[in-house]
């Protein structure tokens, strides 16, 4: 399966290799399940979605092979593709989308050493601006730790000089921001534990 560019240091899936499943393979495994379920839905990824360059291709023959007409795209979205393909951003607007989460863990460093990724948090900032310009809300998820505490006024200060409310206000969508509760596995040792 299609995985992902960064190699977030929270991820309980760990670092895997990005694999790449044809559309026979796809056919193959959706057959093969078919017998078993009543209700089969098919995605080519995990982590995040619309990896691979042929992700349109791979989002209809998903919709294809699965039993519902759509496939849910969970309001999930690759902040890879996004800043590297112009035709993204409209194109999840096409699907629907009214919003999308979007990962922070503090400022810029913070950010790019939990993504595993220099220039992440770049990356992460020109995907709120695409969203807003196509009237998508970002959702913003902060994971805190007791490394990143101290970090989380940034991510204050970016809602704010962004104007988010503002202006997803002005679009008639809630904007909202949300701090990850989750035990994050391989960061158990520096949670921020309950007195």
């Amino acid at each position: 399966m299609a995985g992902c560019p960064n190699r977030c240091r929270h991820c309980w899936l760990g670092c895997t290799p990005n694999g790449h499943l044809t559309g026979d393979d796809l056919r193959f495994v959706a057959e093969a399940f078919r017998p078993f379920s009543a209700d089969i839905e098919v995605t080519s990824w995990y982590r995040e979605p619309d990896y691979l360059p042929e992700y349109k291709e791979l989002w209809a023959l998903e919709n294809e092979l699965s039993t519902k007409q759509q496939v849910p795209h969970w309001e999930l979205m690759s902040v890879w593709r996004a800043v590297r393909d112009d035709s993204y951003i409209p194109w999840l607007k096409l699907l629907g989308l009214k919003k999308c989460q979007l990962t922070l863990f503090g400022g810029e460093e913070k950010t790019d050493y939990y993504t595993g990724r220099k220039g992440a948090y770049d990356e992460i900032v020109r995907s709120i601006e695409l969203l807003m310009n196509a009237e998508i809300a970002p959702r913003l998820q902060v994971f805190v730790n007791k490394d990143n505490v101290d970090d989380l006024q940034a991510v204050v200060d970016l809602i704010h000089e962004h104007r988010l409310e503002e202006r997803c206000a002005a679009f008639g969508a809630p904007f909202s921001a949300f701090v990850h509760q989750g035990s994050c596995g391989k960061l158990r040792y520096i949670c921020i534990k309950a007195c």
